[in-house]
């Protein structure tokens, strides 16, 4: 007579050796797992949920709570920077157009890095701007950029002093 053994009912202790083929041969079962397959873990927790009534509830209250702060954080977007410039009568920022780098030239109004750079690249060319109308000759300087910038452009020639072209008062 023949008898029929459950594998997943074979109990192992946790020092014995579990063989698995020829690659688990001499492995040690650790403590917790038991059988071939390693079925005691899972079925240890459908036990605990028959017998603690509120673990159904704790696992699902956990995992609503998770869902619902998740759903919470991916709404919350930040408003977006909002930059303004600061009016060219507002600042009193006067650069004189000789000795400007590109830095400055962003600063003005209608003064972008393209044209920051053609002014720059004109006056190392071409030499020294002797009036401020001669920044029309810089290729997207025409009559309207060139009045809405005029105000804060500045020719400091070599015998004047640094104290004329800033100014000393600010509004």
């Amino acid at each position: 007579m023949s008898q029929v053994f459950d594998i997943n009912r074979v109990s192992v202790a946790p020092s014995s050796e579990v063989r698995r083929g020829a690659a688990g041969a001499g492995a040690q079962a650790l403590p917790g797992e038991a059988g071939v397959q390693g079925q005691q873990r899972p079925q240890r927790i459908r036990s605990l949920s028959r017998e603690l009534p509120g673990f159904r509830v704790l696992i699902g209250l956990s995992c609503g709570l998770l869902l619902l702060q998740w759903f919470w954080a991916s709404s919350k977007r930040p408003d977006p920077l909002v930059v303004t410039r600061a009016h060219q009568s507002e600042t009193g920022f006067l650069i004189d157009v000789n000795q400007a780098g590109w830095v400055e030239w962003m600063q003005l109004e209608g003064v972008g890095p393209a044209l920051a750079s053609r002014i720059i690249a004109d006056r190392q060319v071409h030499g020294p701007f002797v009036t401020i109308d001669d920044l029309q000759r810089v290729p997207g300087i025409g009559p309207a950029t060139l009045d809405r910038i005029r105000p804060a452009l500045r020719i400091r020639h070599e015998h004047q002093t640094a104290e004329r072209t800033i100014p000393t008062v600010f509004p």
